[in-house]
Parts: C-alpha cells; sequence; structure tokens
C-alpha cells in the first residue's frame, strides 16, 4: 500500500508540473518548491529547538495561528517553522512575523520526507487540522519526532473509518496526541482503536474573537460607505455574484461590498463586467466616485476579517456550491449572516441556524425577504449580533487547551 501512495503521490506532482505553463496556483505550486532542499537547509543551519507547523492552506493556517502566536510568546528561543502545501497559504502569509522560517511542504515522497526532517530536526510537528502525510509521519515515527494534530474533526465517510482504511488506521494510532474540536470525533477515533486524544475544541474562536478586538482602518471603503447600510459578500463565487447582482436594485439605500474569493484579474474581471461596470474598485484607489456607486469589489486579499467590522449584514459565499465558507468572522462582529443551503458540514454554521442568528437561503427571493427584515431594523440587527458574540465568547478557550497539551513536548515556558 505504501509503494502504491506513493507512486500516486509522484503522478500528483507531475500532473501540477503539466499544468504548471497554464495554471497560475499550479506554477506558484511549482516553482515556490524548486530548490527547497538548498533553501531550507541555508534557513534551518545549526538551529535547535525547531518547532514545525504545518497548515494546508490559508484556512488551516487562520486555526493553527494563535497557537503558533502562544508558542512564539511563551518559548522565544524555540525557533518556528511554518509550511504550508498550497500556494493560497503561502503566498499570503510568507511574511507570518510569528514565524522564523515560512517554506513549502515538499512532495510527500520518502527521500523528500528524510531530507526534510534531516535539514530541520523538528523537537515537535504540530499539524493543523486535515494534513495526514503518510511518508512523513512514517519517517517522523521512526526518528521518534512527537507529532500532535491540533483543530482535528473527523466525520464517518472517511477513509479512516472505512472497512479498508486500515493502513490509514496504524497511522493514527502512532501520533502522539490529537485535539479535536467535537464530541464526535471523539468517538470515532475510540472506534478505530486511538487512545491519545482530547476535546480542545475549535482554536478559530479564539482567533477571531482576537481579530474582532483588533481595530483597523479602511478609509477608501469607509468613504465608500458614506454612512449607509451595508452588506458585506464575503468569498463569493460565481452563482454568489449573479445572485447579488440581482438583488442590488431591490435595496437602493444598501451599499454592496463584495470580495471575491478568487481575486485574480480574469476573476475580477468577470464581476465587474457583471455589476454593468457601474462598481468601485479597490485598487483604484480614491479616484472614483465612491459616493455615488452601489457596489464595491475588494480586488486584493487577506482584508476580509477585518472589513467585517463595516458591515451591517452580511452574506457568505459558496452555500449553493461545495459549502459555505467561515462564518465565525462576521458572527465575532456581530451581525445577522445569510449562506446558501450547503452548510450542514460546518458546525459553527449550524448552530448559528439553531439560535436564529444565521439564515440559510433556498434562493433570490428567501434571501430578498431576509435582507429587507433587517435591513432598515437597527434593534433587530443589533438583537441577532448579540447572540452571534455571545456564540463566539462560549467556543472560546481552544488554544490554552492545546498549550496545555503542547508544553508536556516543550517544557515549561521561559517567555
Amino acid at each position: 500500500m505504501s509503494l502504491f501512495y506513493t507512486l500516486a503521490i509522484r503522478v500528483f506532482g507531475l500532473l501540477i508540473r503539466v499544468a504548471a505553463p497554464f495554471k497560475r496556483a499550479a506554477r506558484l505550486w511549482v516553482e515556490g518548491r524548486r530548490n527547497w532542499h538548498k533553501r531550507l537547509k541555508a534557513d534551518i543551519l545549526n538551529e535547535e529547538n525547531v518547532v514545525w507547523f504545518h497548515a494546508a492552506s490559508l484556512g488551516e493556517f487562520e486555526q493553527g495561528r494563535p497557537i503558533i502566536e502562544k508558542v512564539r510568546e511563551e518559548y522565544p528561543d524555540h525557533p518556528i517553522l511554518l509550511t504550508f502545501f498550497s500556494p493560497s497559504g503561502y503566498e499570503v502569509r510568507k511574511g507570518f512575523d510569528k514565524a522564523d522560517f515560512v517554506h513549502y511542504l515538499p512532495l510527500d515522497t520518502p527521500e523528500n520526507a528524510r531530507n526534510f526532517l534531516d535539514a530541520v530536526r523538528p523537537k515537535i510537528a504540530v499539524f493543523i487540522r486535515y494534513e495526514y502525510w503518510y511518508n512523513f509521519l512514517k519517517t517522523m515515527f521512526r526518528r521518534g519526532i512527537p507529532v500532535v494534530m491540533v483543530s482535528s474533526i473527523f466525520r464517518k465517510e472517511q477513509i479512516f473509518f472505512r472497512p479498508y482504511g486500515e493502513w490509514f488506521r496504524k497511522a493514527l494510532r502512532r501520533i502522539s496526541r490529537f485535539f479535536v474540536q467535537n464530541e464526535e470525533s471523539l468517538t470515532l477515533l475510540d472506534s478505530i482503536g486511538v487512545e491519545s486524544m482530547e476535546l480542545s475544541g475549535d482554536t478559530r474562536f479564539d482567533r477571531v474573537w482576537d481579530a474582532a478586538r483588533e481595530h483597523r482602518d479602511f478609509p477608501l471603503v469607509e468613504r465608500f460607505l458614506a454612512g449607509r447600510p451595508c452588506l458585506m459578500a464575503g468569498s463569493t463565487w460565481p452563482f454568489d455574484d449573479q445572485l447579488l447582482k440581482e438583488i442590488v436594485p431591490s435595496f437602493p439605500d444598501l451599499k454592496f461590498v463584495i470580495v471575491p474569493h478568487h481575486v485574480d484579474e480574469e476573476n475580477i474581471k468577470r464581476v465587474v463586467s457583471l455589476f454593468g461596470g457601474e462598481v468601485a474598485l479597490y485598487t483604484r484607489g480614491e479616484d472614483q466616485d465612491l459616493e455615488n456607486l452601489q457596489v464595491l469589489v475588494v480586488d486584493t486579499i487577506g482584508m476580509l476579517t477585518y472589513l467585517y467590522r463595516l458591515a451591517d449584514l452580511t452574506y457568505i459565499g459558496d452555500g449553493f456550491g461545495a459549502g459555505i465558507h467561515s462564518v465565525m468572522e462576521p458572527a465575532a462582529f456581530g451581525m445577522p449572516i445569510f449562506f446558501g443551503p450547503n452548510y450542514h458540514n460546518f458546525q459553527e454554521a449550524v448552530d448559528l441556524v439553531e439560535r436564529k442568528s444565521a439564515f440559510a437561503v433556498k434562493d433570490q427571493q428567501e434571501l430578498v425577504r431576509g435582507i429587507r427584515r433587517f435591513a432598515d431594523d437597527v434593534q433587530a440587527r443589533e438583537a441577532v449580533g448579540q447572540t452571534c458574540r455571545e456564540y463566539i465568547q462560549e467556543k472560546r478557550g481552544a488554544t490554552d487547551r492545546v498549550m496545555m497539551g503542547l508544553r508536556k513536548y516543550l517544557g515549561e515556558p521561559r517567555g
């Protein structure tokens, strides 16, 4: 099975290289890993007690970020290496100042795993949420490197719990510690013989709560809003953009800020064209008729978490596709949240729907009715917003629980 897995990984790497001339993400993936071993060795040279954090992409990084920051605070003498699998994480956070080194994770082959670990010699490896790279895990197990999984979440349909998943289950049983998000994950891990696990909750609640307390100014957006109520549409996809385009005329007194999930030139041109060109574009700056336009398209990344501060209502994208993006950020700022019907795999969305502070809509008419309910009723918005904030507060604390476990491997903090 391990030979078959490694062959599949090599084929995957080959396909990415074939796609690189045509796809920007594939090109970044390939270019970012070029000469990775030489660059990594030059960075990590003679470093001791390296704490290695790995995140697949930007979302996983945000889950792990509170823990990284806490390790930096408590163990200032421990260098931190942060790795990403996806360009969407690396390209945004390669300058993250709480990590000493930020690199791509090389392809999961036996030789890459050996070379990587020879260079890094980590004191501990902390993998965030979903990442299970067999050759890296196998090599770390052989070398006695503790491997901790944080903010993990499991569902019964995953391969680990299938009749043919024993090969994968063996790897899970050797992981030093799991910190899981919910009771279901504990039950599933227990069913396959995993013993070293505990319920910590989701570190994202700590992260979004901290972000909501961090004030950032966006003068251009504030000038665009000009004191009028705002619907912020976060991480939108084409279906969402079309839906929003259809409802804008129904709310002439409402400003719309649209933050597409993809901000490449082609997609931004599509969004602008969809709205007839009568939109403000964030990167065009102040030289626009901001106050008199109804739609602002944010064509840059890294702002959305903090932009929610300026919103009165929120629409979360991809609920009519693969599944919604995060509802935690707008909930932390406190406001009604709308999204499409595909939200049931996200516990926080389910919880907020049950608390009647987030609202799943199945079509344009339902979205219009929902927005109309809150657009002019400040008291109703504030009541729902308070419920959202209370929910986030209730769920905080995962970072402290994880840190209690990590101290067993890192020793007593000196910072």
